[in-house]
């Protein structure tokens, strides 16, 4: 299945010099490790609204979250080495992976791309953003 994590400009510096994604876990849990430790993934790719993307994978939006949305990283990841937390939300677990790039054993890099803004950048005046948040509320 492919799936995407999304990260800051600052993060996806790291892992590109590191070619390795360290675990969310611990942090704040109710917002970085909602259903555990692991790496958080979602189906939704690059080309979907970043409104919907940190409505879905933060469950909130806030001016601050839209900069967890500067980058994505495509993976495919194997079938049974990830559970879905909800709706476009999936965990791999650290017993599936251990974040490094080279390990293709579960979970094989593809690439990385930076999210550019939409023709309506400024997602706060976007009637996007109160749709997304109707939807996730549902």
């Amino acid at each position: 299945m492919t799936l995407y994590h999304y990260t800051t400009s600052e993060h996806y510096q790291q892992i590109m010099k590191d070619w390795k994604m360290y675990p969310s876990g611990g942090f704040i849990p109710q917002v970085d490790c909602t259903y555990g430790e692991g790496w958080y993934m979602t189906d939704l790719g690059p080309n979907t609204c970043r409104a919907y993307t940190v409505a879905y994978c933060w469950g909130n939006i806030t001016r601050d979250l839209f900069q967890k949305v500067q980058y994505s990283l495509e993976f495919e990841v194997a079938a049974g080495c990830f559970s879905l937390g909800r709706n476009h939300v999936y965990l791999v677990p650290e017993t599936q992976w251990d974040g490094n790039f080279f390990n293709r054993i579960n979970v094989n890099y593809v690439g990385a791309q930076q999210i550019t803004r939409c023709q309506s950048w400024e997602c706060f005046d976007c009637t996007k953003v109160m749709e997304a948040m109707r939807m996730v509320l549902a």
